[in-house]
């Protein structure tokens, strides 16, 4: 049986959702895919500025 990743569900402003579309049709990802990358590259590059 495949283990499955937490669920969130979370609100977010119109224009940050046509960000999101806008981006993951550039980088041909999903829209899951997209958050997921922006998110751990968020992480990342906060960890560096410090």
């Amino acid at each position: 049986m495949r283990k499955r990743n937490p669920q969130i569900h979370v609100r977010i402003p119109e224009e940050v959702k046509a960000w999101l579309e806008n981006s993951a049709r550039e980088n041909e990802r999903t829209m899951n895919s997209e958050v997921v990358f922006q998110l751990k590259w968020a992480i990342e590059n906060r960890k560096e500025s410090k």
